[in-house]
C-alpha cells in the first residue's frame, strides 16, 4: 500500500507545480492535507491474566484527526469562477489516488438571485461552528467526538459508504435571506442512447430531500431552520445482548454517536442559532427533533439532539466548550417499552498563547444514564467516562503542528474487579497544512 500510495502524493504534488503554472484566468488552485501519527496508544488493564502478551496493549496509529481514512488526508483543490459559472474540482491521496469530496460544476442563471451547483459536492455554508481555536484532540481523548455536524448539517453528497451526484438550488430573494434544496440521486447513470437518461426514481431522490432557509441579521446572528426527509423506515426488531443496558437501548442504530448513518433513516427538523453580537465570542447552538416511525404495529422514536459549541477570547487566553446531548426517544411495542438512554458527551479546551507556540488543555466527559452495565454482576445508576490531557501547538503561515497526551478512564462507576481495560494513554501529533 505504501508503494501506491507515496508515488501518488509524490505525483498529485509535482503535476500540481507543474499546472500551477499555466493555470487560465479565473481559475485558482489550493493544497489542504492533515496527517496524525500517534507514535504510542497504551492500554492499561486490571487483572491482566498471566498469557496476555504486553506487546498487545500497545499499538500505534496514523490517519486524520477525524479517523475516518487510514492514511491521512491530502488534496489539492481547483476552483473556476466568473460571476455566472463556474467549477469545483479536488483530488485527493488516502489510500489512493481518487477524486475528492468536490467534482460539481456551478451557475447563476438569474444573476445575483439564484445559484444551481450539480455534481459531487459539500457545502457548509450552514453547517455548524467549530471551536475559536480549532482544536481536535477531543476526538483522541474520548469516543464520542464533537462535529459541527451535531449542530447542524451541512450539504453533503460525501459519505463513508458512498459518494453520489447532487443538486443544490439556493434562492436569494433579500439580502441576508438564502433558501435552498439539496436533492441527492443515488446510483443514477446515463443510457447508452445520448438522447435518453435513465436513473432511480424520482421518489427515492425526494426521499432524501433537504429544504432549507437561513437569515443573517445583520449584527446580531444567523439564524437557519431544515427539514431533512429520509427513506421509508427498514429497522425491525427488538434490541438485545450487548445492546440492552438495563432496559435503556443505547446502541450505535440510533446515531448517539455521531448522529449519522442510522439516525438519518429518521425524517427529522433542525434549528440553529449563531450568535455574532458579541466581540470575540463564539456561540452557535442546535437542536434535532426526529418525527417518530410506526412500523409492524412497532414505534420508533429517536432521541432529540441538543448541541452546542460555545468559545471566548481574553488577551491571550481562549476557552473553548463543546457539548451535545441526546435524550427521549424509545421503542414502544405492544408487549414491552425500551426507552432510550439519556447521553450527554463534552470536551473543554483551555488555551494560553505563549507567544512562540499555544499551550492547550482537553478534558473531556461521556456520560450515559444507564441503570444496569456490564451485566447482572455490576449495578450503576449511570456509565461515566472521562479523559484528559494536554498539548502544544505551533502555528506557521502555511500550516501547523501540535503534540502532546491524552488519558482516556473508561467506565470509572464500573467498581467489579474483574479483567477490563482501565485506561488509554495516547501520544497524537498533527500536522496540518495548507495554501488557499
Amino acid at each position: 500500500m505504501k508503494r501506491i500510495v507515496l508515488p501518488a502524493i509524490m505525483f498529485v504534488l509535482t503535476a500540481g507545480a507543474v499546472i500551477a503554472q499555466n493555470l487560465p484566468n479565473g481559475v485558482s488552485m489550493s493544497f489542504w492535507g492533515q496527517m496524525a501519527f500517534i507514535p504510542l496508544e497504551y492500554r492499561v488493564n486490571q487483572n491482566e491474566p498471566d498469557d496476555i502478551d504486553p506487546w498487545d496493549n500497545v499499538t500505534s496509529a496514523i490517519g486524520p484527526g477525524w479517523g475516518l481514512r487510514t492514511n491521512g488526508a491530502t488534496s489539492i483543490s481547483f476552483r473556476g469562477n466568473t460571476s455566472n459559472i463556474g467549477f469545483g474540482l479536488e483530488i485527493g491521496v488516502d489510500e489512493t489516488l481518487r477524486i475528492g469530496e468536490n467534482a460539481f460544476i456551478w451557475a447563476r442563471p438569474f444573476g445575483r438571485w439564484m445559484r444551481l451547483d450539480a455534481g459531487i459536492f459539500v457545502e457548509n455554508e450552514f453547517r455548524g461552528s467549530g471551536t475559536l481555536g480549532g482544536l481536535d484532540f477531543g476526538e483522541f481523548n474520548m469516543a464520542g467526538g464533537f462535529t459541527r455536524d451535531l449542530i447542524f448539517n451541512r450539504f453533503s453528497s460525501v459519505s463513508d459508504d458512498n459518494d453520489t451526484a447532487a443538486a443544490l438550488i439556493r434562492v436569494f430573494p433579500i439580502r441576508g435571506l438564502t433558501i435552498a434544496a439539496f436533492m441527492s440521486v443515488r446510483g443514477s447513470d446515463l443510457d447508452a442512447a445520448p438522447i435518453n437518461a435513465s436513473g432511480p426514481s424520482l421518489r427515492n431522490s425526494l426521499d432524501r430531500i433537504q429544504v432549507a432557509a437561513a437569515y443573517r441579521i445583520p449584527e446580531v446572528g444567523f439564524v437557519r431552520a431544515q427539514f431533512l426527509n429520509a427513506p421509508e423506515f427498514t429497522y425491525s426488531g427488538w434490541p438485545s445482548g450487548e445492546n440492552l443496558y438495563g432496559g435503556k437501548w443505547i446502541n450505535s442504530q440510533w446515531g448517539e454517536y455521531n448522529n449519522v448513518r442510522y439516525y438519518n433513516e429518521f425524517k427529522r427538523m433542525e434549528l440553529a442559532f449563531k450568535l455574532t453580537a458579541v466581540r470575540d465570542l463564539n456561540f452557535d447552538i442546535g437542536f434535532k427533533i426526529p418525527f417518530p416511525e410506526e412500523r409492524d404495529g412497532v414505534n420508533y422514536s429517536a432521541p432529540f439532539s441538543a448541541a452546542f459549541t460555545a468559545g471566548y477570547k481574553v488577551s491571550d487566553f481562549i476557552i473553548d466548550l463543546n457539548l451535545v446531548s441526546w435524550f427521549g426517544g424509545a421503542i414502544e411495542g405492544p408487549e414491552r417499552d425500551i426507552p432510550f438512554a439519556p447521553r450527554i458527551v463534552a470536551h473543554l479546551y483551555p488555551q494560553y498563547n505563549l507567544g512562540f507556540a499555544t499551550l492547550a488543555g482537553v478534558f473531556s466527559l461521556d456520560w450515559k444514564d444507564v441503570e444496569i452495565y456490564n451485566g447482572a454482576e455490576g449495578k450503576n445508576t449511570d456509565n461515566l467516562d472521562i479523559g484528559f490531557g494536554a498539548f502544544m501547538v505551533k502555528k506557521f503561515n502555511n500550516g501547523e503542528i501540535k503534540g502532546g497526551f491524552t488519558y482516556t478512564i473508561p467506565d470509572v462507576t464500573n467498581k467489579l474487579d474483574n479483567y477490563r481495560t482501565i485506561g488509554w494513554l495516547r501520544i497524537p501529533i498533527v500536522m496540518e497544512i495548507y495554501f488557499w
